[in-house]
């Protein structure tokens, strides 16, 4: 956790500092409900497919001389086959989903159902390392960047604040509105 200490040295006002800790967890980590519920969900399903084996198992010693049972088993056997082949593509879609999930959040995505809706997800695949191949976050922020958090930029006004660089000074010294500073630009007098 060296960000964490970069964070500490660098920050002494301590609600900034909560935010950026803030902001950085949610970036690097998943939250505890998401990961119990990822880990209930993988239980369950390893839980079914150790049932499934055992099922099998039971049926062949059972189905031995009989040619129902063992139609029967034949026919459990293929559901169980292709059970599993669901289950495995339920688990790498859910693997997928929560890495590019993560992407977004690093990305700094405000919605993510309504970028990953943008996303073409038949084309990002996750491999075994967890690095997703395909995912153009940078391409969707040029094109819909509302969708992401912007750092704001802020210029140095004609007065020496922060400001629109709008800064004419009326007779009476006081800051024109932005109106009054457009008409002066366009060569519009409002003295009449």
């Amino acid at each position: 956790m060296n960000w964490l200490k970069e964070l500490l040295e660098k920050e002494k006002d301590s609600q900034e500092l909560e935010k950026q800790i803030a902001e950085k967890l949610k970036q690097e980590y998943v939250p505890k409900a998401d990961y119990d519920a990822v880990v209930v969900a993988k239980n369950g399903l390893e839980g079914q497919i150790a049932q499934r084996d055992n099922d099998i198992k039971a049926l062949k010693e059972g189905a031995k001389d009989n040619k129902d049972l063992q139609k029967k088993y034949d026919e459990l056997q293929e559901k169980y086959k292709t059970d599993t082949q669901n289950l495995q593509k339920q688990y790498q879609d859910s693997r997928k989903n929560s890495a590019i999930d993560m992407e977004i959040m690093k990305a700094k995505g405000k919605n993510t159902k309504a970028i990953k809706a943008l996303l073409d997800m038949e084309n990002i695949t996750l491999k075994e390392d967890g690095t997703l191949i395909g995912l153009d976050l940078e391409g969707l922020k040029k094109s819909d960047g509302y969708l992401f958090e912007v750092e704001q930029t802020h210029r140095q006004g004609i007065d020496g604040g922060v400001g629109s660089g709008f800064g004419y000074e009326s007779k009476n010294n006081n800051k024109n509105t932005f109106a009054e500073s457009v008409f002066r630009t366009l060569g519009i007098n409002q003295n009449k």
